[in-house]
């Protein structure tokens, strides 16, 4: 249950449902930003880990939205999680 004052939390491929139900809640979000803290609570990667990844070229950009407002691809993101199932990116 969320509560007044705490943010909602988006995340990308946790929606436990029928394949055609998931595939259509999945084709709705692929289309939005999520935030750091979104994406740092679906990921359960921190902030630093993040930004380490990002320079190494192992996880996707940022894009910038304003003069301090980052925001991710939720359809990148996506990407990046099917690309690790997948075992094609490597980490050092």
């Amino acid at each position: 249950m969320i509560t007044q004052g705490q943010p909602k939390k988006r995340c990308i491929n946790t929606v436990s449902l029928e394949n055609n139900a998931r595939q259509e809640i999945q084709v709705k979000i692929e289309d939005q930003f999520l935030s750091f803290k979104e994406v740092m609570h679906c990921t359960q990667l921190s902030k630093s880990t993040i930004l380490r990844m990002q320079r190494s070229g192992t996880f996707p950009k940022s894009y910038q939205v304003g003069k301090s407002r980052k925001l991710f691809s939720a359809n990148e993101l996506n990407q990046w999680v099917r690309d690790v199932k997948n075992d094609r990116i490597r980490f050092n």
